[in-house]
């Protein structure tokens, strides 16, 4: 695990001023502040994440623009060839290997 991995599971259910690491593989050295807005509800949200996220989570890949107009390519020929569209992850990652 990462800290801005972390940081963004995290801020998904609780607003976040900091978010540390102490060890990748330790979840107990994770920790996070939450913003002064958060709720309690929230906070415990953002525990809940710490307490349950795989250790080796990876963020799915953030596709440029260039590879976004593929995706979207690649799936209107699967369309027009009667196969089911590919999620953006597998298509990112096809498109990694591939090259």
């Amino acid at each position: 695990m990462d800290a801005g991995t972390l940081h963004s599971a995290i801020v998904e259910v609780c607003p976040v001023d900091i978010v540390t690491i102490g060890k990748s593989n330790d979840r107990a050295t994770w920790t996070f502040e939450p913003s002064p807005s958060a709720t309690q509800a929230q906070i415990d949200a953002g525990q809940n994440v710490i307490d349950t996220i795989p250790v080796d989570y990876k963020r799915p890949p953030v596709p440029d623009p260039q590879s976004e107009v593929l995706y979207l390519h690649e799936n209107r020929l699967r369309l027009l060839e009667g196969q089911p569209p590919l999620s953006l992850t597998d298509f990112l990652m096809r498109l990694t290997h591939a090259r």
